[in-house]
């Protein structure tokens, strides 16, 4: 009888079975990886979406603060527009004192193509956040407390789905006496031409 002796290596059936199980493998990593980075993606778009949203609620309520009774109304010469008066050494050339007392700065904000601007007095408008889908500016009760809500629409990469963030945040305006002056309809003063 004769024996049959192998040769060294691998039968065809024992390479597929090997490549079979190494592309399961890959296959299973690659899944992996591919979900990893679409939670990443996601995770830096929702950040993306609160940082947008939180700085545009901070820089309108900011300036509302600084705002004073009976000067905010809504601006009809821009889309969902509000403006108003306010009074902020950071605006002013010169440190407030009694014979320089703090100016009055017009400020104006408005959503237009899905972006918020912000205007001081004719300056250029700046963008202050992208990606708006809502914007509002409501009195809450009285003629001191404004509520300020932003609604940001962010698409997720890679999917056909999106993220949103509505915030909204309260603020007090100030009265004159404040300010420890009279505001200008104290004064009797006309009101600001915008």
């Amino acid at each position: 009888m004769k024996t049959v002796r192998r040769k060294n290596g691998f039968t065809l059936v024992e390479i597929l079975a090997a490549m079979a199980l190494l592309l399961l493998f890959l296959a299973i990593v690659g899944g992996l990886v591919w979900h990893g980075m679409l939670a990443y993606n996601r995770g830096q778009v929702a950040a993306q979406v609160q940082q947008t949203c939180r700085t545009a609620v901070d820089t309108v309520s900011a300036d509302l603060r600084q705002a004073y009774l009976g000067t905010v109304e809504e601006d009809s010469s821009k889309p969902n527009g509000w403006k108003f008066m306010i009074k902020d050494p950071l605006y002013d050339s010169v440190h407030p004192t009694p014979e320089h007392p703090l100016q009055e700065h017009a400020i104006k904000c408005w959503m237009e193509n899905n972006n918020l601007y912000r205007q001081v007095e004719s300056g250029t408008p700046t963008v202050i956040a992208s990606h708006i889908t809502s914007f509002k500016v409501n009195r809450q009760g009285n003629d001191k407390l404004w509520q300020v809500k932003v609604t940001v629409t962010v698409p997720n990469p890679g999917t056909q789905t999106t993220q949103s963030l509505s915030l909204s945040e309260n603020a007090e305006l100030r009265s004159s006496e404040d300010w420890g002056t009279l505001s200008r309809k104290d004064l009797g003063l006309p009101p600001v031409s915008w």
